[in-house]
């Protein structure tokens, strides 16, 4: 993850910017006391630094095509995933999405869906009503920073206190276990502002309770 801004008026000579990505996907009911584990999506199946992990002992759902990105596919079996837990809780909530393409909910699916009722923003309005892009995805990139950057002074250190010789590199795993901390780090108090933001919670507290279970789906690449 490279500076956005530097001081330097041209190119850094031998220097090349990195260019690979993720796409995560992440939801949180309304009053911010449940958040689902992140889903991950990278471009390999089995990267160098995870070749000897086992992914179901992963802190997020980890998936992987070419291009890194959302498919209808993986959206699908990561609704079903939710589906699974709020059944096995015996829970059934309203879940609300925008309307990205990749936001389609196949036929075998939603045949499935016993403990999910699905409802779509209007379309268009993702920017006034997604409560993920009034602050939540904003709060994450904060924490996620926080963790590259101490990750970073780390690896110096060591360098610096001869523990090893050569600068450790920063590498998907770790920006796998940074994600799924800073997703951990961002506050209930902050997710539940975020849909008071946006409206779509009721003026009164008394009724704040009505929304306990819902919630709504983001991705950010």
């Amino acid at each position: 993850m490279e500076p956005s801004r530097v001081l330097a008026h041209g190119p850094i000579s031998g220097h090349k910017k990195e260019k690979s990505c993720v796409t995560i996907f992440c939801a949180a009911n309304a009053t911010g006391t449940e958040k689902m584990a992140l889903t991950f999506i990278h471009k390999y199946k089995t990267p160098r630094p995870m070749k000897n992990l086992n992914y179901k002992n992963l802190p997020v759902y980890y998936f992987w095509n070419k291009k890194s990105w959302m498919q209808v596919s993986i959206f699908n079996e990561v609704i079903l995933k939710l589906n699974e837990k709020m059944r096995r809780k015996g829970r059934k909530i309203v879940l609300l999405l925008d309307n990205a393409p990749v936001h389609l909910i196949l036929d075998e699916t939603q045949e499935k869906l016993d403990s999910i009722v699905v409802k779509f923003l209007p379309p268009n309005t993702t920017t006034v009503l997604q409560p993920c892009d009034a602050g939540i995805i904003h709060s994450f990139k904060c924490h996620y920073k926080h963790l590259f950057v101490q990750n970073r002074i780390n690896a110096y250190d060591n360098v610096q206190d001869g523990i090893v010789e050569e600068l450790a590199d920063y590498n998907i795993y770790d920006a796998l276990q940074n994600s799924a901390e800073a997703w951990s780090m961002v506050s209930s108090q902050t997710i539940s502002n975020c849909w008071k933001k946006t409206g779509i919670l009721p003026p009164n507290n008394e009724d704040e309770d009505v929304f306990e279970d819902d919630f709504i789906f983001d991705e950010d690449m």
